[in-house]
């Protein structure tokens, strides 16, 4: 029997040293693999599929039910996606076009036959949700087999996926499979397309795709004949068009799987480091082929800078492939246009790719939180786009544009919290913002609470903690308290939880030549610890920093030559007193976050000017 004190102190290990550590430990997810075989006939642009699905219930619950996604079939006239384009404020224009196609321009996925472990099963076809009944209950531990028939019809190209897009790029397929609805400790995600964000089981794909020889494929996994198909030997010419040849991909450990197809890629691969291959197909182009030539040149020093700051990249392959429409990530694969200047390609290059990391390594659910995929890889590409073109890998980058937006949406009628799933947001602006903008600040925030450093080693945590997983934004603070050793709960209920606003100011200054008392004041209510830079007339700095009460702890000295951490401030106070030692004649200014890193919506009241010197007492009173 253990003794009872010896429970206290164990009970008080868990509490102290293992919020991450219990949150990895309870956690499950579940599992499928692939099998499909398509026939695509590239005259009606429809095609034949078998898929056979083995899923693996990890879960503790008893499943009789399970949900497919058939996202062509939102590719339809008076589908939930084209109803609500068309009162969505500021929805795209391409799936607007919705209304107007016509039959042989549509998408659709038709289900034919589905059994279970060679039992036929009942299902319904609810739009771009298959709804299945098991014939047998699929109990915990276990797993099943699901075979399925279908055909579908790939629709004229509108937004990620389609046909003959603007560039001329022939098929950029995304969402083009029967894919099971993710399974998790929120239930199942049944969610229907309504043109935003995606969610998906991980597991193994083993793809054949059979079509014209003719044309050049790329997408997610390696290709496992290439020497049949010709993979990596450029465009494919004086085949006869008659002829089909099937493609053989195979991608393991992967939530998703995407595929393009042109009959006239050119094809360049990559090496980095001798362990992996990075694949590049693009259209044969006098303008813009130098483009691409000059972006095959920056891979290898964009994946080693990427890998050692933000983890290494998972896979042994990648392919940059153009189609697809601005730019749209897929696991270990990329769809973007080529058609532009190379600055604007690198910056998405960079961006898609560094989705591998926020979203294909790191799971998480885009549509409840779409920040932590677009803003996190927001934040990190801002380092690796300085890299690149500056060769500088040590300064933080500016995030002015996203704080601007922030802010700008904070003081809007528009704003909406982050918490809010991006299916249900009223305004392409407000998703647009919460996903990258407002998720970028997140984490330029949280460095200023805890520390770059601190962040640094938060994020490299992380990816490593929680890679192959389905992170929450609650398992990425604890990983933040558990390096930074600060309390971070109030951080995310006020950011993600929330929309008040942050707001604090110098409220007054009284000075003479023995001290200088300041008041600073908190005016809104988004709750936030305080740096404030001194600036001296011999051009010393000093940086006072205020921790909230409630964070338990502070950050480390951020570079500055004088460092000093003071009293806590309670956060029901509105009001904080300090009292500075030095004569007033020899300040030149003061700032509250000098560094511009928080989403404040009114710096004017954050910095204060002494200029020129006053004598023998100053009193300034800004309301």
């Amino acid at each position: 029997m253990i003794h009872s004190k010896f429970k206290i102190v164990f009970v008080f290990i868990l509490i102290s040293f293992g919020k991450s550590y219990v949150s990895l430990a309870q956690y499950w997810q579940q599992k499928v693999d692939y099998k499909m075989e398509i026939i695509l006939d590239d005259e009606s642009h429809q095609f034949q599929g078998k898929q056979i699905l083995t899923y693996y219930n990890n879960s503790p619950d008893t499943i009789r039910r399970v949900f497919y996604h058939l996202f062509y079939n939102a590719f339809q006239p008076g589908s939930m996606m084209d109803i609500r384009s068309q009162y969505v404020a500021g929805s795209e224009k391409d799936i607007a076009l919705i209304k107007n196609l016509n039959a042989d321009e549509i998408g659709y996925s038709r289900v034919k036959f589905l059994s279970q472990d060679k039992h036929e099963v009942q299902f319904e076809e609810q739009e771009s949700i298959l709804v299945v009944d098991l014939d047998h209950p699929l109990l915990p531990g276990k797993k099943t087999v699901l075979t399925m028939e279908f055909e579908a019809q790939v629709p004229v190209y509108i937004r990620r996926t389609g046909r003959d897009n603007k560039e001329g790029i022939a098929y950029s397929m995304a969402q083009w499979y029967p894919k099971l609805c993710e399974y998790d400790r929120s239930g199942w995600h049944a969610d229907p397309y309504v043109g935003r964000e995606f969610f998906g089981v991980w597991g193994d794909f083993d793809v054949k795709i059979t079509l014209p020889s003719d044309y050049v494929l790329g997408g997610t996994g390696k290709v496992m004949n290439p020497t049949v198909v010709k993979h990596g030997y450029g465009a494919i010419e004086g085949r006869p068009e008659t002829e089909n040849v099937t493609w053989h991909f195979n991608a393991k450990n992967v939530h998703d799987f995407v595929w393009a197809a042109d009959k006239d890629y050119l094809h360049e691969i990559v090496k980095v480091n001798d362990d992996l291959d990075v694949h590049l197909l693009f259209q044969a182009d006098s303008v813009y082929e130098a483009n691409w030539i000059a972006l095959s040149l920056i891979i290898n020093p964009l994946f080693n800078f990427v890998n050692e700051r933000f983890g290494k990249y998972a896979y042994d392959s990648y392919s940059i492939i153009q189609g697809g429409d601005r730019g749209m990530e897929y696991p270990m694969a990329t769809l973007f246009n080529g058609k532009r200047s190379y600055k604007s390609m690198l910056g998405t290059c960079i961006h898609e790719l560094l989705h591998e990391w926020y979203y294909f390594a790191l799971a998480t659910n885009e549509m409840e939180y779409a920040w932590m995929d677009e803003g996190f890889t927001s934040y990190a590409d801002k380092f690796a786009e300085n890299y690149i073109t500056n060769n500088d890998s040590t300064s933080i980058p500016d995030y002015s544009y996203s704080r601007k937006r922030t802010i700008a949406l904070m003081k809007s009628e528009t704003n909406e919290a982050l918490s809010t799933n991006v299916n249900y947001l009223e305004t392409e602006s407000a998703f647009s913002i919460n996903s990258y903008n407002k998720g970028a600040m997140y984490l330029s925030q949280l460095a200023y609470i805890i520390g770059q450093d601190k962040l640094d080693e938060t994020l490299l945590r992380y990816y490593y903690d929680w890679r192959f997983k389905h992170p929450t934004p609650e398992d990425f603070m604890l990983v933040g308290e558990k390096v930074s050793g600060i309390e971070l709960d109030w951080y995310n209920n006020y950011y993600i939880n929330s929309i008040k606003k942050l707001d604090y100011g110098i409220k007054s200054l009284v000075g003479s030549k023995e001290e200088v008392k300041v008041v600073l004041e908190r005016i809104e209510d988004f709750i936030m610890p305080v740096d404030l830079e001194v600036q001296l007339r011999n051009g010393e700095v000093y940086l006072y920093t205020i921790p909230l009460q409630m964070m338990r702890g502070h950050k480390n000295n951020q570079g500055y030559d004088h460092f000093e951490v003071l009293k806590a401030w309670p956060w029901v106070e509105p009001e904080y007193t300090l009292v500075l030692p030095f004569d007033v004649n020899e300040i030149l200014s003061l700032a509250i976050d000098p560094r511009f890193m928080t989403v404040d919506i009114d710096p004017e009241n954050n910095s204060m000017i002494i200029d020129p010197p006053v004598g023998t007492e100053l009193i300034i009173e800004t309301k």
